[in-house]
């Protein structure tokens, strides 16, 4: 969903005459930070079979979050934050996993998730069984049947989709600016 909220950005920026050179100067405070942290969270599916890539995954929301709380002047990245924040806790309070509906995967399209995480073989996912609180932190929302790319999301994913779209319209509508001057700037001064 965070891609669909990208594209859907640009294009909303597109039909309200949006400026998309803001996009160029864009000042994200930690930027290579927020790689780093998603490129941890990725590493997941390359060491799926260790332990410590929970680890990994962790520290990547971790730092995500932080770079993101560095940032709230940003359009959008207060609901990031939330978003991030529910998604971190559904995942401390469940043995660092991110636990998946049982119902909610029960589609044709789905099912072949549902049986690799009911087997185990996805390290970072677990099966809602105890049915608590918590449970509703995790992904219990399916995408409608028309919809191509089907998935299972949280609330905070729902909630970051929200703040992606929200920090691509608001940069579009941002005041354009130069980080540096280009007038002439006189280097002697005035002695009366």
């Amino acid at each position: 969903m965070f891609i669909e909220a990208i594209i859907i950005g640009l294009v909303i920026v597109f039909f309200t005459g949006g400026r998309f050179d803001n996009f160029s100067e864009v000042e994200i405070k930690g930027w290579p930070t927020i790689i780093l942290g998603i490129g941890l969270e990725l590493s997941v599916i390359l060491f799926s079979q260790y332990t410590f890539s929970q680890y990994l995954q962790l520290t990547g929301m971790i730092l995500v979050i932080l770079v993101v709380a560095l940032n709230f002047k940003v359009k959008g990245f207060l609901l990031l934050f939330v978003g991030g924040f529910l998604n971190l806790s559904a995942v401390l309070l469940n043995d660092l996993k991110m636990p998946v509906n049982l119902i909610g995967g029960q589609s044709d399209t789905m099912r072949s998730f549902m049986d690799t995480v009911l087997e185990g073989d996805v390290i970072n996912y677990m099966v809602d069984s105890a049915g608590g609180w918590t449970d509703l932190l995790g992904k219990i929302i399916t995408t409608p049947l028309w919809y191509p790319f089907p998935r299972l999301l949280s609330v905070g994913d729902l909630v970051i989709t929200l703040g992606i779209l929200f920090f691509v319209i608001g940069e579009s509508q941002r005041k354009h600016f130069h980080r540096k001057s280009k007038m002439v700037h006189y280097s002697y001064r005035n002695r009366i």
